[in-house]
Formats: C-alpha cells, sequence, structure tokens
C-alpha cells in the first residue's frame, strides 16, 4: 500500500498511478489544497484486488477522518475534505482501513 499527502494550489485530476499496470496495490493519494485550505483524496485499487476490497469503501473511510466525504467505482474513488489537519489521520489510518476491510 502506498499512502502520500502532498500540497498543491489545484485539486489533481488524475492520479500520478495506473491501477492498470500494477498488482496488489492500494495507493491512497491524500492532498492539501493551497489555494482554499481545503483536501483532496484519492484511493485507487488494482484490478487483482477489487473483488477483496473496493475503493469507495476506502475513500469514504478515509474522508471522514478530514471532515468529507466521497465515492467512486471500486477500482477507483475520489473525495474531498474540509479539515486539512485531519489530512495526517486520514493518511495514516488508511492502513488500518485497507487492513479492517481485508479481515
Amino acid at each position: 500500500m502506498l499512502a502520500h499527502a502532498w500540497t498543491i494550489s489545484n485539486a489533481p485530476r488524475c492520479a500520478p498511478w495506473s491501477t492498470n499496470s500494477a498488482t496488489n496495490s492500494v495507493p491512497v493519494w491524500c492532498a492539501r489544497l493551497a489555494n482554499n485550505g481545503n483536501v483532496s483524496l484519492i484511493v485507487g485499487v488494482t484490478k487483482d484486488l477489487t473483488q477483496k476490497i473496493q475503493a469507495g469503501k476506502v475513500i469514504g473511510k478515509v474522508a471522514e477522518k478530514s471532515g468529507g466525504k466521497g465515492g467512486g467505482r471500486p477500482d477507483l474513488a475520489e473525495a474531498g475534505g474540509k479539515n486539512p489537519e485531519g489530512l495526517d489521520a486520514a493518511l495514516s489510518g488508511a492502513y488500518g482501513i485497507v487492513e479492517s476491510i481485508l479481515a
């Protein structure tokens, strides 16, 4: 699993990683949006894992920690949040969220 956070001026339009070319991965990207202080979140799940774990379920639980909500497809989901102070908790909690879904 990959988890990474950064500060940017605009929300990313697509993740810098492809769930089509990798296997056994659940990347989580979080961004503090410098222009408005909001949070943008993206979760991807490789195609080989979508039967066990869905990106939409992960993103919902991760987004709660930053005061947001979201959704998407089994392999890619996006969310937004209003609490940038919760971004570190969202990012660090992502591992446990994935583990609990897989348990």
